[in-house]
This record gives structure tokens, sequence and C-alpha cells, in this order.
């Protein structure tokens, strides 16, 4: 394992939320990024920090601990009214 790889380091990564990492299901209007390439994105960008102090070869996997926690939840919306709230952050990105 390479010498490099120490408690405390930190990585972050950046995915673009192309249409093929969205869910269309309260219609085209309201698509937003699924759940399940949200956590594949996640691991991802979990694997990426090791990788690059590992020697060749070496591949980072999980362990018996737990390497990250999340929260998913879920409520009641309004689709008109998320439509609306979607198309103004679009606006704001410049996406719209």
């Amino acid at each position: 394992m390479g010498s490099t790889l120490q408690p405390g380091l930190r990585h972050s990564a950046k995915f673009a939320v192309s249409r093929d990492r969205t869910f269309d299901f309260m219609g085209e209007k309201a698509r937003v990024y699924a759940t399940p390439m949200r956590v594949h994105d996640i691991e991802m960008a979990c694997r990426e920090l090791p990788l690059k102090h590992l020697d060749s070869g070496q591949d980072p996997v999980d362990s018996v601990d737990s390497i990250c926690r999340g929260t998913h939840m879920r409520f009641i919306v309004d689709v008109a009214s998320t439509e609306k709230r979607l198309a103004a952050k679009a606006a704001k990105a410049g996406l719209a």
C-alpha cells in the first residue's frame, strides 16, 4: 500500500447530472437526480481517494466497518409547484 494513504485525507468529486442519471416519474418538467445514481456516484467518489495512493494492482473495497452513512427522506410535493421550482433553478444555472 502506498505510504501517502493516511487518515484525514479529503477528496471531493463532481458529477454532471446528465439525463441518464435522472428519473422522470413526476413528468419531464420535474426530472430529478435518481437516488440509485447518486449512491453510485458516492461509491465512485469514495473509491477515487484511496486509488490515488495505492500501488499498481491494488484496489479499495468496503470493509467490515462503516465508510459512509446517509439518510434518504421522502415527502409529498405538488408536481406543478415542483416544476416551477426546478425551472427557476435551471434558469438561475443558465440552463433554461
